[in-house]
């Protein structure tokens, strides 16, 4: 099984570290995500590969500069949106490699968005779970992912087989390519930072 697993390009959420977690590109991010489509082209068949994509709008952007058609919006794929701490809720976007904890829990709702409704949370433990679901959920062939740096990191720990580190590692519109649970490349970045 082949997996490439693509962090969407910088979006105003992560430049502005706003709230706004369904924020678009900036100018960089549509630059970096035309590189990543560019090489990713040039470089691999793409229409031998499954293509999803989580449904928040800058992994959408992002996906749109690699292929204009094929995608599948996943929920699968969603991004975690906010950190609970004990007295608070924190969106992740104010922190960057956030340790994972056992007590940490998550939200996010249906429409990747917090909009200040507990659609649902998760424990950490449940999050990872979900991720190992979702990571066995994949038939066997060559699959593509547009997702978000927590997702990308947790989905790479779980092909590769090894544990889960900081969410950090993942650089905007990196690149990260598995066959089987060998790492060709992990969180590799084309363009010019």
């Amino acid at each position: 099984m082949e997996f490439i697993l693509v962090r969407h390009a910088q979006s105003m959420h992560n430049a502005l570290k706003t709230d706004d977690l369904n924020s678009t590109l900036t100018s960089e991010g549509l630059s970096q995500a035309e590189a990543v489509g560019r090489y990713l082209r040039e470089n691999y068949n793409l229409d031998n590969f499954q293509k999803r994509v989580s449904p928040y709008l800058r992994c959408i952007q992002t996906a749109s500069f690699i292929s204009p058609t094929g995608f599948t919006v996943d929920l699968g794929a969603m991004e975690v949106a906010c950190l609970y701490t004990e007295d608070s809720i924190v969106p992740l976007a104010k922190y960057n490699n956030i340790e994972l904890t056992n007590n940490a829990q998550f939200n996010y709702n249906a429409f990747g968005e917090y909009d200040g409704v507990d659609h649902k949370y998760e424990t950490l433990k449940e999050f990872l779970a979900r991720m190992e679901e979702y990571v066995a959920s994949f038939e066997e062939g060559s699959h593509l992912v547009v997702a978000h740096g927590g997702v990308v990191c947790t989905m790479a720990n779980i092909i590769a087989k090894r544990p889960h580190g900081k969410w950090g590692e993942c650089l905007n519109a990196s690149i990260s390519h598995f066959i089987d649970d060998k790492e060709v490349c992990y969180s590799k970045v084309i363009y010019e930072q």
